[in-house]
């Protein structure tokens, strides 16, 4: 009320106004109070009634006023400072709901996503396993129909001939069948692999009770399909020419397979024989333009050695295994 009437009227008129209004009662109550008490009206108490409230009025009117006036301007600011907060807050809250919704819609959309993917990780596995089944089957089928074949014939060198190309095909078939097996699509177990392979060579050349012994030390790991395959036919390769070659009038003998990890992840695979041995090394033969070829292609390098008996030492980079317990 106070505030409206300041502004309404002013400081300047409200100061005089009252100001002029105490020193009329100031000095309408000294009179008074001089008459009654000692019946005569002292000049010098009527003047000092007079200015004192004059000269002290205005200038406590006016801290008073001024005081009233910044308070009010004081209390609109907070008013202010309250209505845009409470307008940020409104705001806020319409986008915090405004992010809660898009939180929830992108839940949903991730899990929806993440459904299907998975719906079609778990199609594609089905389907590589199938494939990887049905490769095997198709590769047993040519292994059937040349051991047919080789019935039916009487010429020995075509017959080795077709066995050589039978284990190779084999080698082929089991790593597809064990990729279906243990369902992992894309990579072997080579230990398990390998001791599988070697006993189906022996048993593909008829020398299961054979005098010679296969011994093996191989590390644990997986191998993916693209590294496993080549070098399933490179120990197949090697191992069935040290069957063939090295230990001939059914003496006996040991062939070592061992397969390691050296510290600097490359892969080192050792295939040695202690049989006969040979004079030099044919590369031009088939067999070792296969060995060859197959080492290059892994990214590799090849070692042979041939007194006492023979060796191989294959180094390959060990980037697509994975070590298991």
């Amino acid at each position: 009320m106070i505030y409206a009437i300041i502004t309404r009227f002013g400081i300047k008129k409200l100061i005089i106004f009252i100001t002029l209004l105490t020193v009329v009662i100031s000095g309408g109550v000294t009179i008074l109070t001089l008459y009654f008490v000692t019946g005569e009206v002292f000049l010098i108490g009527l003047i000092l009634s007079i200015i004192v409230p004059a000269i002290l009025a205005p200038p406590q009117l006016y801290l008073y006023f001024h005081n009233i006036i910044k308070q009010r301007e004081a209390e609109e600011e907070l008013k202010k400072v309250y209505e845009q907060l409470e307008i940020e807050y409104k705001t806020a809250s319409a986008q915090r709901e405004e992010l809660k919704r898009l939180n929830t819609f992108m839940e949903e959309l991730v899990a929806e996503r993440t459904q299907k993917l998975e719906e079609a990780l778990k199609e594609k596995e089905t389907l590589l396993s199938e494939i990887h089944h049905r490769v095997k089957n198709n590769l047993q089928i040519v292994i059937s129909l040349m051991q047919l074949r080789k019935k039916r014939m009487t010429n020995l060198n075509e017959k080795q001939i077709l066995t050589d190309i039978e284990t190779k095909i084999m080698a082929m078939a089991m790593v597809h069948e064990q990729l279906y097996s243990e369902k992992r699509i894309s990579e072997i177990n080579i230990r398990l692999f390998l001791d599988k392979l070697i006993n189906n060579i022996l048993l593909s050349y008829s020398i299961k009770n054979n005098p010679v012994r296969i011994i093996q030390d191989i590390d644990p790991f997986y191998l993916e399909l693209n590294h496993s395959i080549p070098l399933c036919i490179i120990i197949t390769e090697i191992i069935t020419n040290s069957l063939k070659y090295a230990f001939p009038d059914n003496r006996k003998g040991i062939i070592t397979l061992s397969i390691k990890e050296t510290p600097d992840d490359i892969i080192t695979v050792l295939i040695k024989d202690n049989g006969v041995g040979c004079k030099q090394t044919d590369n031009s033969s088939l067999g070792m333009r296969i060995i060859n070829t197959l080492v290059e292609q892994l990214d590799g390098t090849m070692e042979m050695e041939t007194n006492k008996g023979v060796s191989y030492l294959i180094s390959i980079p060990g980037k697509n295994k994975k070590v298991y317990s």
